[in-house]
């Protein structure tokens, strides 16, 4: 199978298009930044406060003393476990009880709960808003680092801050932060993503024929696993529980990982999330009612489902992963269909995975470039200022905005496949822009 001509080409050119990206900038609103750090440092102190007042905050202080510290995870683990006789879901290493947060969401106990919510405000002042004013400039932008030369994969990183892991799946926490970025003034946000790049990407490796008629005909295979993982009508499965079978199972499995991990994943999120059905009932109480309920029921369920997604649904994607492992095995190397070669030692769900998301990132950074040469000719208002993974982000001239997407669109999914003949699979993209801030973006209507 041909593959792309010359990797150090779309790193060269990749590199000189970040460049311009990081000088651009994103607008931030280093007002609300402040206002909203000052609000969650309000509820902090209400939590924390709200704990110091039970009695469990009393047993803790009366076996530590003076040396009672309310965020001493060994502390925690010792009032829990030890004074509250609380169930012990999982222990470390070392034989002390967990409690990581996956571990504490299993505790029904207000303090646990009040606990955790108390972390994450902290997490979110310190790691997000903080992170991002500490490294606003004095005009009010922000100039993330985007990387090529860090990730083993091929793909892109990001520092300064790490523009690429603002929270999303959280919306609570997702909408403090995202709204702190906006547009310049006359300008909107303007966000343009690969849809199911990495499933398509994949099928341009194995060639499976349901995974190509999936593709063909639009079907939604996320949504289809979420009906078997979860045994729900295909009209309760909501956008949120859609989203938790995609990324813990379907891409779980795709990237090797087996059904003991996926199903406690699964379970993670569900309680983590607390997604509710159509019909409103949480998918943790859809669980109880239909017996899944078990963690020891629900991995024997995952177990089945799995047997059938890789049995029935995609044999041949099956076998070229098993063929895929044998031939890097004997090599020590493997290949991407973008040129590049991987050598060195890596287990066997690196080595079936990273192609994948290997060759979908180099996707994009083939497009960002002719995006950014188009705006730097055609909309000298308009910059692109960011990049995440499978996603282009814009500030664009509110009037420049039709034909920039149109543009964007057709390099992302027409010109690159032109240019890249093995891509087999049809490519898609999706455009969301915002007025206002990126947490409020909306579909793009033309």
């Amino acid at each position: 199978m041909k593959k792309s001509a010359d990797p150090y080409q779309l790193l060269h050119e990749g590199t000189r298009a970040f460049a311009a990206i990081e000088a651009a900038g994103i607008r931030i609103d280093r007002d609300y930044l402040a206002r909203t750090e000052a609000d969650i440092g309000t509820r902090i102190a209400e939590i924390e406060d709200r704990l110091r007042a039970t009695e469990v905050w009393a047993a803790w202080a009366r076996r530590f003393g003076s040396g009672a510290n309310l965020r001493s995870t060994t502390q925690l683990g010792a009032v829990l476990f030890e004074e509250l006789e609380l169930p012990v879901v999982k222990r470390t290493a070392t034989g002390r009880p967990a409690v990581g947060e996956e571990d504490l969401l299993t505790l029904d106990h207000p303090f646990v709960a009040d606990y955790l919510r108390m972390r994450k405000f902290e997490k979110l002042r310190g790691t997000y808003l903080r992170g991002i004013a500490r490294h606003v400039t004095a005009d009010g932008y922000l100039h993330p680092s985007f990387n090529l030369n860090i990730a083993h994969t091929y793909r892109s990183t990001c520092d300064s801050p790490n523009f690429q892991n603002i929270p999303i799946r959280e919306k609570e926490y997702a909408a403090w932060i995202r709204r702190a970025f906006v547009p310049r003034p006359g300008n909107v946000l303007v966000e343009i993503d690969y849809s199911q790049i990495e499933v398509r990407i994949a099928a341009c490796y194995h060639r499976d024929p349901t995974m190509l008629r999936y593709i063909a005909t639009d079907y939604d295979m996320h949504h289809d696993m979420a009906t078997e993982c979860f045994r729900l009508d295909p009209a309760e499965v909501t956008s949120d529980i859609r989203a938790i079978a995609k990324g813990s199972f379907v891409f779980a499995e795709f990237y090797g990982d087996y059904y003991v991990k996926v199903a406690k994943n699964l379970q993670r999120r569900i309680a983590i999330e607390k997604p509710r059905t159509a019909s409103g009932t949480t998918l943790g109480k859809h669980l109880r009612r239909t017996g899944l309920d078990d963690p020891a029921r629900f991995e024997a369920h995952v177990h089945d489902v799995e047997s059938r997604f890789w049995d029935v649904r995609f044999p041949v994607y099956r076998d070229w992963r098993v063929a895929f492992w044998r031939t890097y095995l004997k090599r020590g190397w493997f290949d991407y269909l973008t040129g590049f070669r991987i050598r060195g030692v890596y287990t066997r769900n690196e080595v079936v995975s990273y192609p994948i998301q290997g060759s979908a990132f180099h996707c994009l950074l083939w497009a960002v470039p002719r995006v950014v040469r188009w705006v730097r000719l055609r909309s000298p208002r308009s910059y692109v200022v960011g990049q995440i993974h499978d996603s282009i982000f814009a500030d664009v001239y509110k009037p420049d905005v039709p034909d920039f997407v149109a543009a964007a669109v057709r390099i992302m999914t027409v010109d690159l496949p032109r240019a890249w003949p093995w891509i087999v699979t049809p490519l898609k993209a999706n455009a969301e822009v915002s007025e206002t801030n990126w947490w409020e973006k909306q579909k793009y209507k033309p």
